[in-house]
C-alpha cells in the first residue's frame, strides 16, 4: 500500500477552514491552530490564514510563533501591494505583543515609505505610551530614539526620554535632552521642562530657571 503523504492526501481548504472556525468558536485554540497549520502546509503565503493563526498562538502562550505569523502575514500583503493592510497587521501584532518594539517600528517604516511622516511619528509615540513598565524601558527608549530621528525636537518624546534617564539616575543625560528644547517653548510646556531639569540637578541656576518659567512663562 502506498503511504499517505502530503502529495496523496486529499486537500480541502474549505473543510479545514470550517473545522478551524468551529474549534475556535468553542475555545479549542490548539485544535484550530492545527487546522490552520494544515492549510499552511499547502498555502504557506495564505495571508487570511496567517492573520487568523497569529492571535490564536498568543492565546496558547506562543508569542514568538505568533510574531512570525504576523510578520509573514504582513509580508504577504506587501508582496501583493497592499501596504495599508500590512500596516494594519503590524499594528495588530503590536496590540497583542505591546512590548515588541519591532512591530511598532515596522508599521512606522511602512508609513514613511508612503511618505506619511506624521503617521509614522504617531505610531512610534503610541508604542512608547504602552511601554511604561520598568522591564520595557529599553524597548520604549528605542522607539523614542526613532521618533527623535524623525523629529529631533519632538516635545513629548524628549520629555519621556528624559524621564527614562531620570529613573536610571542618568541626570546629565536627562538635562542634555531637555536643554535642547527649552528655547523653543514657553508657558506650561516650559514649566514642565524646567521642573524636570530641577529634579535632575538641584542648582541655583536650575532653581532660577524654574521660578522664571512659573513667574513669566519663559
Amino acid at each position: 500500500m502506498r503511504p499517505v503523504t502530503r502529495e496523496t492526501r486529499t486537500y480541502s481548504r474549505s473543510a479545514l477552514l470550517d473545522a478551524a472556525g468551529k474549534a475556535r468558536a468553542k475555545g479549542r485554540h490548539r485544535d484550530a491552530i492545527a487546522e490552520y497549520q494544515k492549510i499552511l502546509e499547502y498555502e504557506p503565503d495564505n495571508t487570511d490564514v496567517l492573520g487568523k493563526l497569529a492571535p490564536l498562538l498568543i492565546h496558547v502562550g506562543e508569542p514568538k510563533q505568533a510574531w512570525h505569523a504576523f510578520d509573514a502575514c504582513a509580508r504577504g500583503y506587501l508582496k501583493k501591494g497592499f501596504v495599508d493592510r500590512a500596516i494594519a497587521v503590524y499594528l495588530m501584532a503590536a496590540e497583542y505583543l505591546p512590548g515588541l518594539s519591532m512591530a511598532w517600528e515596522r508599521a512606522a517604516r511602512l508609513h514613511l515609505q508612503r511618505r506619511r511622516r506624521a503617521e509614522a511619528v504617531k505610531v512610534l509615540v503610541e508604542g512608547c505610551a504602552v511601554m511604561r513598565t520598568p522591564e520595557l524601558q529599553g524597548e520604549a527608549r528605542r522607539l523614542l530614539r526613532c521618533v527623535l530621528a524623525l523629529e529631533p525636537l519632538h516635545y513629548q518624546a524628549r520629555l519621556e526620554l528624559a524621564d527614562s534617564f531620570l529613573r536610571e539616575g542618568r541626570h546629565d543625560d536627562a538635562i542634555a535632552v531637555l536643554d535642547a528644547i527649552a528655547p523653543f517653548h514657553q508657558g506650561r510646556d516650559l514649566q514642565r521642562i524646567r521642573g524636570r531639569m530641577l529634579r535632575a540637578r538641584w542648582s541655583t541656576l536650575n532653581v532660577w530657571l524654574w521660578l522664571r518659567a512659573f513667574a513669566f512663562g519663559r
